[in-house]
Formats: C-alpha cells, structure tokens, sequence
C-alpha cells in the first residue's frame, strides 16, 4: 500500500486520521531536533495534540545520554512532559534482567550513563581491567580467566569501543549461558544533513559474524521492546497508536511490526526516495510529512482547532 502525504488529505479525512489513535509514540533526533537543534513547529504539533486528548511519549534508540538526558532535551521544546514519557533501551534491559532474576555482573559495551542505570538498578557492571600492553596471545589468555561472575554481554552505543572491548565480548560470548543482548541496532547515525556517522549495528555484526549468535534485541525495531511499551503505556489495541519516525528501518520497521499506525517525517535521514527504493514492506510508512512541525499548521488551517 502506497504512502499517503498528510499534506494532501481532505479536511475530513485528516480528522479520520486524528480519531483513528489515543497514542502517540515519537522518535526523537531527526523527528523532534536534529542534533539538538529544535525542529520549527513540533512545540505546537504537541499543543495540538494534546488539545486533541492524545497520549505522547518518546521512544530513542539512543541510550548515549539516558533517558535523563533525552529528557531535558523534550522539555527544551515543551516542559509539560515528565520523565516517565521517555523510553530508552536501557529501561527494556533492565527489566528483561530482573525478571530473569539476573544475580551476575553484565558486561557492557554502552555509554557510561548506561552503565549508571544498570547500577542504578541493582544491576552489577563488570569492571575488569584488561592489560593491554602485550601481545594478542596475552590478551585472550588474561581474559578466558575469571569471567564465572559474569553473566551478559550487552551492546549499545559506545563512543569509546576499540579492538580490545570487541576481542573481550567475543571471548565471553563463547562461555556457556552467556546472554547475548542489543540496544540500539541502528546502522547509520542522523548527525546533520550531510553527515551521517556509523551506528552500533557496525560492531554487533562484527560480534555476531564471529559468535555465530544472534543478540535479544531490546531497541527498535524489536518485539521485546514492544511488548515493555505496551506494558508501560497499558495499550489494549495497537491500531490505536501513531508512531513518528524518521527512520524507515529503526521506526516505521518498529512501528509495523508492532501493529501500530506509521508517520514517517522527512527532516531527519529518510527521503521519498528511500521509501520508493525499499523492497521491505513493514518499512513503508501509512503516512509522511515533510516536518513533524507541519502537522498543528495543517490541524489548524484544515480543521480550525
């Protein structure tokens, strides 16, 4: 089924779009900000909105700052929100964890904001200093010792991964019982229209290629995150959920294979080109629209509200 442009809708099928969900769920670098630069118009979409009686909360890949961090950049564009709105990877984890009542250290190749939050949780972060000054035989001799304590490998964003910490996970992967388990599984980072860095799924396929194990992912596009939302958020009907993207692999995938309604936004790293090109069909959105901040000019210029 071909994308519909919001843009371009009737008055009256733009207010069947807006009766058709309760909740609304938004990524948030390329959809919400790029980099940290607001995007024009979102704090009004949000006005509108919520005007409407929608539920709004943020899903992020991007574990980097934590949800605290992701946070205080939401309430920069619109400080009626509260913490509890975010979700990070790191929330799904956690939990995952504790409900498997997870006693061992994890060893984390995240940011350290991540790692606070294991901690946080009562969940032990391995701290294992690696002599790093010898030769490669020296290394993995020192590190299949003294690894019975720990009981996870988790991958997520981290700015300092090296040689060393992916020989490490590997070493440990192989022990017996080891979980294997994702964050964010993005391949591309949105940095700016012209840049785009390399995201974790670069150095989990080098684990995974290696391993020959697939992680538990708990970042988009996973079921088990959906399933920590729909805990979360008490969804009963997942028809009834938008969600907004700018991602057609992370967010519209995610949002697809969740049952929930897709808007994808062109502000981030997604153009009409890529949903044309992709052979994915749970990668093209219901919806798009050149700018989140569209959306409360269209509400308001088509509807009066």
């Amino acid at each position: 089924m071909a994308s519909k442009d919001l843009s371009s809708l009737t008055s009256s099928e733009l207010r069947s779009f807006l009766n058709s969900f309760d909740t609304v769920l938004c990524d948030c670098n390329g959809v919400l900000w790029n980099v940290e630069t607001p995007v024009p118009g979102v704090k009004e979409t949000f006005q509108k909105l919520k005007q409407c009686g929608k539920q709004i909360g943020f899903v992020t890949n991007n574990n980097v700052f934590g949800a605290i961090g992701v946070y205080k950049n939401v309430t920069k564009i619109d400080s009626e929100f509260e913490i509890d709105s975010i979700i990070v990877p790191s929330q799904p984890i956690i939990a995952y964890l504790k409900s498997l009542q997870f006693n061992k250290e994890a060893f984390v190749l995240g940011s350290e904001i991540m790692k606070r939050e294991f901690v946080e949780a009562g969940i032990k972060v391995s701290e294992k200093k690696i002599n790093t000054t010898g030769q490669i035989r020296d290394l993995v001799n020192e590190l299949l010792v003294d690894n019975e304590n720990i009981g996870a490998v988790v991958v997520d964003y981290d700015i300092h991964i090296n040689y060393i910490s992916l020989v490490q996970a590997c070493v440990l992967l192989k022990q017996k019982d080891m979980l294997f388990i994702s964050g964010a599984t993005d391949s591309k980072v949105y940095y700016a229209k012209n840049l785009i860095l390399p995201g974790p799924q670069s150095f989990l396929n080098a684990l995974i290629d290696v391993v020959d194990q697939k992680p538990i992912s708990f970042g988009k596009p996973s079921l088990q995150l959906s399933k920590f939302i729909e805990a979360k958020y008490n969804i009963q009907d997942s028809s009834r959920v938008l969600f907004i993207g700018d991602s057609i692999r992370q967010d519209i995938e995610f949002g697809s294979i969740s049952g929930y309604q897709t808007l994808l936004v062109l502000t981030g790293i997604t153009t009409i080109a890529d949903i044309k090109d992709t052979k994915n069909a749970s990668q093209i959105p219901n919806y798009f629209i050149n700018s989140l901040g569209n959306l409360s000019e269209l509400i308001e210029n088509k509807l009066g509200l």
